[in-house]
């Protein structure tokens, strides 16, 4: 095996690798720690943040049947929305980044392995 055809495959190794990565980063859920606790978020692509507002609503009415001030309460739900989005942004950031590289990777990998066209470092044998 020649050094470039050994080059592409070490390339396409490791873009497959980063290209994986980046893919369970996309479909995984994203769970964050808000103001009520754990709460789940969606996924990269499909963005779900009705249990956040619906925790923090729960959170508000709860400290209100508890005789706390309406000017001491926070709002929960906004707070808990918001570190969804802060959540799945960050998991955006990383995971896209991933996946875009392994594609450039691979691509790059496949045209590399291709020999060249000129004939001059053909390393195939002349029929005999």
């Amino acid at each position: 095996m020649s050094d470039r055809k050994r080059a592409a495959l070490f390339v396409s190794i490791v873009a497959t690798c980063l290209l994986l990565i980046g893919g369970i980063g996309v479909a995984s859920a994203v769970t964050v720690t808000g103001v009520t606790g754990s709460i789940s978020c969606g996924s990269v692509w499909s963005r779900n943040d009705s249990q956040a507002r619906r925790d923090g609503d729960t959170h508000d009415l709860t400290n209100i049947r508890l005789g706390v001030p309406l000017s001491a309460l926070s709002d929960s739900s906004l707070a808990n929305a918001q570190a969804c989005a802060d959540g799945i942004s960050g998991r955006r950031s990383w995971s896209l980044t991933l996946v875009g590289l392994g594609l450039v990777g691979l691509l790059g990998a496949a045209i590399f392995r291709r020999p060249p066209q000129d004939g001059s470092a053909d390393e195939r044998a002349a029929p005999a």
